[in-house]
């Protein structure tokens, strides 16, 4: 597999379920468990969210230059595309966080078998800020805490095509802006992108 500073990128298509889980104090805060489906730039994804800020389904889809939203207790609705301008879940986090400026530094951490492929496992540092921007489903979790001083880390998984199809990490840090008298809080990712490269049409969601 490309090593970890090496040309790489996601998928053309992909099938991507997406996992986040908080703490608090060592207290769980609830998980956000996200389905999605992307094909290029077009995307389509449901998170059902149980956390201690918020509860219920949520989604957004973009396909072409038409966008929806699905909040909680309702049904999908038109958006702008700047609504869900960080909507393409892989997509997303590659862009914002793997870029090669930031996997310069990036350490190997060997070549195994994830479901019977071989893939180079690599890790880089994080911030609290970027690592909300790859992952904006933290909202649901943190709302909109500060974590300008937050620090973590992601580890990303590059198989032999040289597309990522794997990316887990945390990022942890003050958690006063979070619960009133908190003292630290920690986030864990974990990101799939499976069935790449495979014919996908992801539908619009609602008229």
């Amino acid at each position: 597999p490309q090593v970890c500073d090496g040309p790489m990128g996601v998928g053309p298509t992909a099938l991507v379920p997406l996992t986040l889980k908080g703490t608090i104090d060592g207290k769980a805060m609830g998980r956000i468990d996200v389905s999605g489906e992307r094909a290029a730039a077009d995307v389509r994804w449901l998170a059902y969210a149980a956390t201690n800020r918020d509860l219920g389904l949520h989604g957004a889809a973009v396909i072409g230059s038409d966008a929806w939203i699905r909040e909680p207790f309702a049904g999908w609705r038109r958006a702008t595309t700047a609504e869900v301008a960080d909507a393409t879940l892989d997509l997303t986090a590659f862009r914002t966080a793997l870029s090669p400026d930031d996997r310069a530094a990036a350490e190997s951490r060997g070549v195994g078998v994830i479901e019977g492929a071989r893939a180079r496992q690599c890790r880089i540092a994080i911030d609290g800020p970027t690592f909300r921007a790859a992952f904006p489903q933290v909202v649901w979790l943190a709302g909109e805490a500060d974590l300008g001083h937050w620090r973590g880390q992601l580890d990303y998984w590059v198989f032999l095509d040289g597309q990522i199809g794997r990316i887990t990490g945390s990022a942890n840090g003050n958690a006063a802006d979070i619960e009133e008298g908190a003292l630290q809080a920690t986030i864990e990712v974990e990101l799939n992108a499976t069935d790449r490269g495979t014919p996908i049409r992801v539908m619009p969601p609602a008229p």
